[in-house]
């Protein structure tokens, strides 16, 4: 690359991430700018791609939104600098309405094979291409591995119907496949044991405390299974053993390679068992344990036991880029990912720069990962500031980027906020990390992932069912997420009980009635969470808790139901 290239790259990526810093910016007063307004006019003049240009890409865009292929080829002859068109043919060759030839597919691949959408154009040349295996292979696809010996394939058939059987809630077929002595032979030791903490898992969750906690020691005999300590620690309390409790609990508190959210659990637990038996040091030595992980359930728990106030990073501090100073523009130069993505936002494709910020994310250093997150939070790609931000905190080096990890969007639901904002936006984030069109596999739909059924069953608008897009609209969406919580709060089976309300908004009234009856969980609000069947509800209570806090704090609120849980009792919001 020229020195004049150079120059005039970096200064198109200084303009782009000026642009980004002062746009859209209703909550974010205490950002740092990146450059002042001021430099706009003169910055302009510099860009690599001219005026022109970019006036054409939109125009392209344009275009293929109106699946006017005519017009686009027309407009690809007129561009003087091509560093947008791989993105603009990815687009043209993905359209439903476009017919891409086998031969446009094999040349994209040759030249752009490392951009996001390499995987889906490698699958349709394939199914076109004469020889697919001539095809240039895109960039993060797995080539291939060498082939797998007969024990392998074993192994791996067994996992499978292992799986399927803790799936369907066969308990005995299951455990049958963990005895076979074919399979323990073969299986490695951490495959075998992590099964078996699944099975022991499964048997808590059923009621049998004793195969549980059997399993759970199997599990963790040859190495430090978080899930094993985990079940073990369960199962002991539930069977009032609270001594082994507290050991095993104490073990999880003190792991160093498990999930910072079941440490957190395993430290606060620890507590709750030394407590019981009246060891009141260590008792509070796990709560230090736990607080360590101020953005965890149990951390924050930890934190109100202690009567420790919580600290966290609303001011949007960078730790490795000075933005004041524009040395760190030449690190966003060895990223391709973000010179495409800057641009993308200034011909007015967010959704394609943010494709390109995802999926590059893996191979830019610790400087071009914290630019991602201060681009992300500005233009409300917030999906992608949330993991960014999670995957970049060091919380050893006190390191995190709350405001974008708890984003504030300007949005206001049709006739304004009827339910707590926080509890509105902790579930947001948990449902759909902020993203308006989010669809999941099984239809919910928008911020507040609402089936069409249950948006019909609690307004009677006959419209939801032919016109299901409505779902998407921010405003209404919002309404009706308010009146669903509200439908829940009002039913007699949860009567304002906020895990009850989270639980059914997560799993279905249904099944929370059903658990409610059989789960043994002893009136214990802690121990219902962490023993109704369903794993990925678990989990989303404890997430959408420490969301709802944290907004809590983010406002300078109370935390009422934080209080009524650390003392003991069930959180409600009436």
């Amino acid at each position: 690359m020229s020195r004049v290239s150079v120059r005039h790259l970096l200064t198109l990526i200084t303009f782009c991430l000026a642009f980004l810093y002062h746009r859209e910016s209703y909550s974010r007063s205490n950002v740092q700018p990146v450059i002042n307004p001021q430099s706009y006019e003169k910055i302009i003049g510099y860009l690599l791609v001219s005026d022109r240009d970019v006036t054409i890409y939109k125009k392209m865009f344009r275009a293929l939104e109106q699946a006017d292929f005519e017009e686009l080829d027309k407009l690809q002859k007129k561009l003087e600098n091509h560093i947008l068109l791989g993105a603009v043919l990815a687009e043209k060759y993905l359209h439903p309405k476009y017919k891409s030839s086998a031969a446009e597919l094999s040349d994209w691949l040759e030249n752009y094979n490392s951009y996001p959408q390499a995987k889906r154009i490698y699958q349709l040349a394939s199914r076109k291409a004469s020889d697919p295996e001539k095809l240039k292979k895109p960039v993060f696809l797995d080539n291939g591995t060498q082939a797998a010996d007969e024990n392998s394939v074993f192994v791996n058939r067994q996992r499978g119907r292992f799986r399927d059987y803790i799936n369907r809630g066969k308990t005995r077929p299951a455990r049958a496949v963990l005895e076979n002595k074919r399979f323990r032979n073969s299986a490695p030791n951490e495959v075998w044991d992590d099964m078996a903490a699944t099975l022991a898992l499964k048997y808590l969750v059923d009621n049998y405390d004793r195969l549980a906690y059997e399993w759970a020691v199997k599990a963790s005999k040859r190495h430090n299974s978080g899930t094993a300590a985990w079940v073990a620690g369960l199962a002991s309390w539930r069977m009032k053993n609270y001594k082994n409790a507290a050991l095993y609990f104490e073990r999880l508190g003190k792991s160093k390679n498990s999930d910072e959210w079941l440490v957190s659990a395993g430290g606060y637990w620890a507590y709750r068992a030394y407590d019981k038996i009246g060891n009141k040091k260590k008792a509070r030595q796990m709560l230090e344990t736990a607080v360590k992980f101020k953005h965890t359930f149990y951390g924050i728990l930890a934190a109100q036991k202690l009567g420790r106030t919580l600290e966290y990073n609303w001011n949007s501090i960078a730790y490795f880029n000075d933005f004041n100073n524009y040395d760190y523009i030449y690190e966003l130069l060895g990223s391709p990912y973000i010179r495409r993505a800057v641009l993308l936002i200034h011909a007015k494709q967010p959704k394609l720069a943010e494709q390109e910020l995802r999926f590059g994310y893996p191979t830019m250093n610790e400087k071009q990962k914290e630019a991602v997150i201060f681009i992300a939070d500005q233009y409300n790609m917030h999906s992608l500031a949330i993991y960014v931000a999670n995957q970049n905190k060091n919380l050893e080096r006190n390191q995190s980027y709350d405001n974008a990890a708890y984003p504030l969007p300007a949005w206001l639901p049709v006739h304004g906020w009827k339910v707590d904002k926080s509890l509105v936006l902790g579930l947001i984030r948990q449902e759909s990390a902020f993203n308006a069109d989010a669809v999941s596999g099984a239809g919910a739909r928008g911020l507040m992932q609402l089936m069409p059924n249950t948006a019909y069953h609690i307004t009677k608008d006959i419209r939801i069912k032919s016109d299901k897009t409505r779902l998407f609209k921010t405003d209404y969406n919002l309404k009706l997420g308010q009146q669903y919580i509200s439908y829940l709060l009002d039913k007699p089976f949860v009567d304002g009980n906020l895990f009850y309300m989270v639980t059914a908004y997560n799993a279905g009234p249904g099944n929370l009635v059903k658990w409610q009856k059989s789960a043994r969980y002893q009136n214990d609000a802690l121990l219902f969470i962490e023993v109704i069947p369903s794993a990925q509800t678990r989990i989303y209570i404890e997430r959408v808790m420490a969301n709802y806090w944290i907004y809590n704090m983010r406002f300078g609120l109370d935390n009422p139901s934080l209080e009524q849980i650390a003392s003991g009792q069930w959180p409600s919001l009436k």
